[in-house]
């Protein structure tokens, strides 16, 4: 896999891309949370021959047009897939079905883009569903 490719191709959609070392930004992002990277830059954060830095994953940086479905574990997971999704609206269904998925060892996450005046408020972070440690949200 080339990172280079995988975050032209997110830029190319209107994802604004963070390169990773071990889960740790490489770079210093705070000041680029509306901004896409140009090629050059891209370039430069994801060497394709890994010069000086090693970056082994991409994170999406989540903003006003993004929300993020993030459920830890397998059986939080599972519950979600088998108890909470198929009590939601078949067009909803389709589009969870269908959208951009990552796993990493513990957590699985599903990235939506969303019209920002659809939700002038933004989207609030809320727990759905507690099972001991395990929540939902």
């Amino acid at each position: 896999m080339s990172w280079l490719k995988e975050a032209e191709h997110l830029t190319k959609h209107k994802f604004l891309t963070i390169p990773l070392n071990n889960g740790t930004p490489t770079i210093k992002y705070s000041h680029r949370r509306e901004q896409l990277a140009s090629i050059t830059e891209l370039k430069e954060w994801f060497p394709d021959n890994n010069n000086n830095k090693k970056v082994n994953g991409i994170a999406i940086s989540i903003n006003k047009t993004e929300f993020a479905i993030d459920t830890d574990g397998e059986e939080c997971e599972t519950i979600f897939i088998e108890q909470v999704l198929p009590q939601r609206s078949k067009n909803l269904q389709d589009k969870v079905n269908k959208t951009m998925y990552t796993k990493s060892p513990h957590d699985h996450h599903r990235v939506f883009r969303i019209k920002s005046e659809d939700f002038p408020d933004g989207i609030k972070s809320d727990k759905y569903l507690t099972i001991g440690n395990i929540i939902v949200k």
